[in-house]
């Protein structure tokens, strides 16, 4: 057997134990947006949205669906504009100072903080 087969041999071998043993689990994260920031607009919409909602899963009609799915995009439009509009009016604070943008974006990422592994010391090696 040359190298390459060998390889490929260990690594199916390796991901076939691995999957047995730890399958991958994937998660889907929901980012919700910061209520505390809801203009009463779209909290009216909101309530009118999940009001609804109710209303159709409780009387599955075409004409309650049809509502519930208009006023849910008539909602997340508004609530695309609200999160548009401050987005727009914190780069527009910080239009003179660099810093302050970056800041902005960074906060407006959704990052995982770095992985810090703790320190440790160890001198069973150094003899």
């Amino acid at each position: 057997m040359d190298l390459d087969s060998l390889v490929q041999f260990y690594d199916s071998t390796m991901r076939r134990i691995v999957d047995e043993h730890a399958p991958e689990i994937r998660r889907t994260i929901t980012v919700r947006y910061d209520t505390k920031k809801m203009s009463p607009e779209v909290r009216t919409q909101k309530q009118l949205t999940r009001k609804l909602e109710r209303v159709w899963r409780a009387n599955k009609t075409l004409d309650n669906h049809v509502a519930f799915t208009q006023q849910k995009r008539k909602y997340n439009a508004m609530l695309d504009l609200q999160e548009r509009a401050s987005v727009s009016s914190m780069i527009l604070d910080n239009s003179g100072n660099p810093k302050g943008i970056f800041n902005t974006l960074n906060m407006l990422q959704v990052k995982k903080p770095p992985l810090i592994l703790p320190q440790h010391k160890c001198s069973c090696f150094s003899q």
